[in-house]
């Protein structure tokens, strides 16, 4: 086994190409079938035009009588679409050529199945109705063109898909069951629509092979009454036997089964290892650099500390020496203040010298007198004067020891009376407020806001509760139902399945004034769009079952019965989804009682709408035709509620309820010292007493020495200072003045000059103290920069080498399965062929065809075979055995109906096929049906919500296939109730929004290669246009969910409103043909075309 180095990675990797581009975009931001340029001459008012198109969204503007819908009619006939489909029947070919033109033609290029493919189809035709067709410069023909076109997805018979303005009002007529149709066109290739096709069709014949068997039974069963008894023992003996003969076979197989799934599960351990291997290499040869990089981390590091040191020591000398300096001049300039001061007072101090000797002689002898007083005074109290210092450093140390004390005891009297019961009483507040928090906590479910990614909802509730009181809005709006209200847990679910989405997420008014208020509110200051509801004014009154009666039928009561909260909330709910006549039952009814709740009153009326019972919800209805039979839609409710669970934010109350322990024994532990602290407080203070006794005492024998003490330095200072004055005068009057004078005089000339050159060198010795200081703040930058790096170094080291090492034990891991996976597949190998060889040769078929059969459905496991096993063994008991003798003799009465008994196999198995194929188409058709829908009712549901209006998407099953159908409910006032959308209740400005968010809504789903609209904002207000505008900028110009692009669209209108969203993923294409042509020449410059639209306007 060779090392994973010695694998070549880079032969399996793919190198990118480079990509087309066309009209500014990348050939792969195109759908397949999307078009990416339209080209007409002499076509209805256009002389010459093409249209570069942008692969996400176009918008065709003009005026009316523009041309716009010349670029919707180019791409119909262009790709070989009916003039019924542009309303344009009454027509003829040649009606599309320009006046005084001869001949015409469309040419369409759009994006093909292949890698930068690219397709172009040009039509061709002139004044008598020809058409000539060419595909990419190739003669074809129009049946060529379609069937590409149907390769492609292109419908342009499909109205979800091609929308032109003779059609829009067509949209909102067609049937529930052509809605459906559409849409199964719309996804994806089209195959919901086949399978649906097949599905009616299948059907159809198994009704008629149905019937058919049906007759003939009732023929052979005249024939054959006696024969009823035998027929029935010779086929379960059969049928005993077959299945005897499958479980032997299937035992058979399942050694070369259990072989297949080893050698699968071995072929997965080494893919598994291979993909880990070349992880490995790859992650390796990424991280080459920064290993050469962490090998040399320290010798930078190492060579700027050096640098710091060295300077640093340096700027230390250079300072010593400044220092040096300066304390030198700073004697020279003391010495020369001073003998520059004596020489104006010497001559006048040796004139007075004389008479200041006499004075001080005297002066002298009164201080030694005066000595030998005080002498005796302090003998009296000390041995000698130098014990009065002693003394008195051994008073002042006892007043120190005493103020420490006394301030010990004054901070302890101090800390309890102020600073411990202020921090007890703020302790005990921090608890209080920690209780409440962790309690709030507990009862807030706003976490299933984020748990459903409801992030407007969530803002728009933070946003209430905290301005509700500036806003002047307590007890005028509450909360949604899921955070407001509560409900019995048993009956949860039931609330969810009664009350819509909409209306368990909407806020409650108290009336429509304050939900106006709120509606702007939300949308100018949040940016939201959240449902809201008003809550009735006073509580309706129902004709009613009482409870007594209820639980007569074995219901446990009403559903408003189970629910408490906001009383406004509750009402509301009430109101809207009729909970106080909702009975509700734990239990599943009998189905007596049930058949007694359906049937009518004297009046035609039934007594409950709704009911629930156990896990199913009925919905009972009068038909509105023919005996007005009751009839019961009945669905499922769902185990576990999704809103109203118990508010279990566990990160949350876990962090809290630390904290508030921690509080608590920090409150325990301050109660404890403060109780400690006031058992200790009448000791202190008498402790306190006495200490200022002691103090006071010590302070007044300090205050006795001090005196003693002063007296007797100052009478000492005074002697002493009297006897130096007499010596330093008769000094100085034994010299010659004059001498003395000169000599002053030198000193200061030398001095000055030493001063000078001090000077020089301090100048000196700062200029290179600065540059010193200048390299080390650069040299620490550095030192500090290395330092980081080297830290980063180490810690990413650290990293790297722990996930080279996991990466190596997986791909270790892996490729120790795979040997011994391998391992066993060798041996079982050996022992399947021993078991081939003693195998008989019809045995070796049959188990053959078996393998094939098996591995065509996708059911060759041991798991699967084990199950079928299993179930033919649960056959056999059921089945039982019976003698051949049954046989020989049913036999000899068949003759006489031998032919219908050989048609009737036939038809069985027909039958049987029929069901199975359908049964087998339908378990995946439907369910996928339902998720479609599923999710476009909720897209609707989004879109649709705005300025009050609501709207939802059904599946309606019909008895058979051809009667299933889709049904647009929708609803535009807050007051309105819910309707079907159809042509006949709705306005043109609701159907146009209707068909306007139903188009958006495919937009996101469905995959067609480009949708047409024309003019559908027509009818529409300015807000609800905006709107509208909007949502097709964020259906087409962004990604879809799933990261694919969305369908190319295209929107004709007339105008465009001010201030709507654009994006950079979107481009308008102007209108200026006919009466809005400039007259004066063919082309237009740049900038004219902007000055004829406002000269038009």
């Amino acid at each position: 086994m060779g090392s994973l180095s010695d694998i070549d990675f880079e032969s399996h990797v793919t190198q990118p190409s480079k990509r087309r581009k066309v009209n500014g975009f990348g050939l792969d931001a195109y759908q397949v079938g999307a078009i990416i340029r339209l080209r007409v001459k002499n076509f209805q008012n256009t002389g010459l035009s093409e249209f570069q198109l942008n692969p996400r969204l176009n918008f065709i503007v003009g005026p009316n009588g523009s041309g716009k819908s010349s670029f919707v009619n180019a791409v119909c006939l262009g790709l070989g679409g009916k003039l019924e489909w542009i309303a344009k029947e009454q027509l003829q070919l040649k009606d599309f050529i320009r006046n005084g033109c001869d001949n015409s033609f469309i040419e369409i290029e759009f994006k093909g199945a292949e890698t930068d493919e690219t397709l172009t189809v040009k039509r061709s035709f002139n004044l008598t109705n020809r058409s000539t067709w060419t595909l990419n410069g190739k003669e074809t023909t129009e049946k060529m063109v379609k069937e590409r076109c149907k390769e492609l997805n292109i419908q342009l018979d499909n109205l979800c898909q091609f929308l032109p303005q003779e059609r829009v009002s067509r949209f909102s007529e067609l049937k529930p069951e052509q809605v459906l149709y559409n849409v199964l066109r719309s996804y994806g290739n089209g195959e919901l629509l086949e399978d649906h096709k097949q599905l009616i069709e299948l059907e159809k014949e198994q009704i008629n092979v149905s019937q058919q068997i049906k007759e003939a039974i009732t023929t052979i069963d005249e024939l054959k009454f006696q024969n009823l008894k035998l027929k029935s023992q010779v086929s379960r003996y059969q049928e005993y036997q077959k299945i005897k003969d499958n479980i032997m076979l299937h035992r058979n197989l399942k050694p070369f089964v259990e072989l297949e799934d080893l050698a699968l599960e071995a072929k997965e351990y080494r893919t598994e290892y291979h993909e880990k291997k070349k992880a490995l290499q790859e992650f390796t040869d990424h991280i080459k650099e920064i290993t050469q990089q962490f090998q040399n981390k320290d010798d930078l590091y190492i060579e700027c500390e050096k640098e710091v040191r060295d300077i640093k020591s340096l700027i230390d000398e250079q300072q010593q020496k400044v220092f040096s300096l300066e304390k030198k001049l700073e004697n020279y300039d003391d010495q020369i203040d001073k003998w520059e001061g004596e020489k104006p007072s010497m001559l006048r101090k040796i004139e007075g010298n004389r008479q200041q000797l006499q004075d001080i002689k005297a002066a002298l002898k009164d201080s030694m007198d005066e000595m030998q007083s005080l002498m005796k005074e302090i003998n009296e109290v000390v041995s000698s004067p130098a014990d009065l210092e002693t003394k008195l450093r051994e008073l002042h140390d006892e007043r120190k020891g005493i103020s420490a004390h006394e301030s010990q005891i004054v901070v302890k009297l101090q800390d309890i009376e102020k600073t411990k019961e202020r921090e007890l009483k703020d302790q005990a507040d921090q608890v209080r407020s920690d209780e409440q928090a962790l309690s709030k906590i507990r009862s807030d479910k706003i976490f299933l806001l984020d748990q459903s990614n409801e992030v407007d909802l969530k803002r728009a509730v933070l946003f209430f509760r905290e301005n509700k009181t500036s806003l002047n809005l307590d007890g005028k709006i509450f909360e949604p139902a899921i955070l407001s209200v509560n409900v019995d847990d048993r009956f949860a679910t039931h609330l969810e399945k009664c009350v819509p989405r909409n209306t368990l997420l909407a806020f409650t008014c108290v009336d429509a004034k304050t939900l106006k208020y709120c509606q702007d509110i939300l949308r100018n200051r949040v940016k939201v769009n959240v449902p809201l509801r008003v809550a009735p004014s006073e509580p309706r009154i129902r004709n009613r079952l009482t409870h007594e009666q209820l639980k007569e039928f074995g219901f446990s009561g009403y559903l408003s019965d189970f629910i408490t909260g906001e009383q406004a909330v509750v009402d509301m709910l009430i109101s809207n989804a009729f909970l106080d006549v909702v009975p509700v039952s734990l239990t599943n009814l009998e189905p007596k009682i049930l058949e007694k709740l359906s049937i009518k009153d004297a009046q035609g009326n039934i007594r409950f709408r709704n009911i629930m019972e156990g896990r199913q919800f009925h919905e009972l209805r009068v038909s509105s035709y023919g005996s007005r039979q009751v009839f019961s839609k009945v669905s499922f409710i769902n185990d576990k509620p999704r809103w109203f669970t118990a508010p279990v934010d566990m990160d949350r109350i876990s962090r809290q309820q630390q904290k508030l322990e921690r509080e608590q024994a920090r409150l325990k532990q301050l109660q404890e010292e403060y109780e400690e602290l006031k058992r200790d407080r009448p000791r202190l203070k008498e402790e306190l007493e006495q200490l200022t006794a002691s103090k006071t005492a010590v302070l007044k024998s300090i205050s006795q020495f001090k005196k003693l003490k002063t007296r007797h330095e100052q009478i000492s200072q005074s002697v002493q200072w009297q006897t130096d004055q007499v010596k330093k005068l008769q000094s100085h009057l034994s010299h010659d003045k004059f001498k003395r004078f000169n000599e002053l005089n030198q000193k200061i000339s030398d001095t000055t000059w030493k001063k000078v050159e001090h000077l020089r060198q301090i100048k000196h010795c700062i200029e290179e103290l600065h540059d010193l200081k200048t390299r080390l703040v650069v040299k620490e930058l550095k030192r500090i920069e290395e330092k980081n790096r080297k830290l980063a170094l180490e810690k990413l080291n650290g990293e790297i080498s722990a996930q080279v090492q996991n990466r190596k034990n997986e791909a270790e891991k892996a490729l120790d399965e795979y040997s011994k996976r391998r391992s066993v597949v060798k041996v079982k190998q050996k022992e399947l062929q021993k078991l081939v060889a003693e195998l008989e040769p019809s045995l070796k078929e049959r188990l053959g065809k078996l393998t094939e059969s098996l591995k065509k459905k996708g059911q060759l496991t041991m798991t699967r075979l084990n199950n079928q096993i299993s179930m033919l063994d649960a056959r056999l008991p059921n089945v039982g055995s019976f003698s051949e003798a049954s046989t020989q003799k049913l036999r000899l009465n068949e003759d006489k109906i031998s032919q219908l008994e050989e048609l009737l196999p036939t038809w069985n198995s027909t039958l049987e096929s029929l069901k199975a194929k359908l049964t087998s188409i339908q378990n995946v058709w439907v369910p996928k049906l339902e998720t479609i829908v599923n999710q476009l009712s909720t897209k609707f549901t989004k879109v649709f919500h705005f300025n009050g209006r609501e709207g939802e998407i059904h599946l309606v099953k019909g008895k058979t296939f051809s009667e299933w159908k889709i049904h647009l409910v929708v609803k535009f006032t807050p007051s309105q109730v819910s309707s079907v959308f159809s042509s006949t209740r709705h306005s043109g400005g609701e159907k146009s929004f209707t068909t306007a968010m139903f188009l958006s809504t495919l937009q996101s789903f469905t995959q067609s290669p480009f949708r047409i609209v024309d003019e559908i904002n027509q009818g529409l207000d300015e807000t609800a246009e905006a709107y509208v505008h909007k949502l097709i900028i964020e259906t087409s110009c962004y990604d879809k969910e799933d990261g694919t692009n969305p369908t190319q669209y295209f929107l004709i209108t007339p105008k465009l409103l001010t201030n709507l969203t654009y994006h950079r993923n979107m481009s308008t294409h102007c209108i200026f043909s006919g009466r809005w042509y400039h007259q004066s020449g063919n082309t237009l410059g740049k900038g004219v075309a902007s000055r004829y639209v406002e000269e038009a306007q």
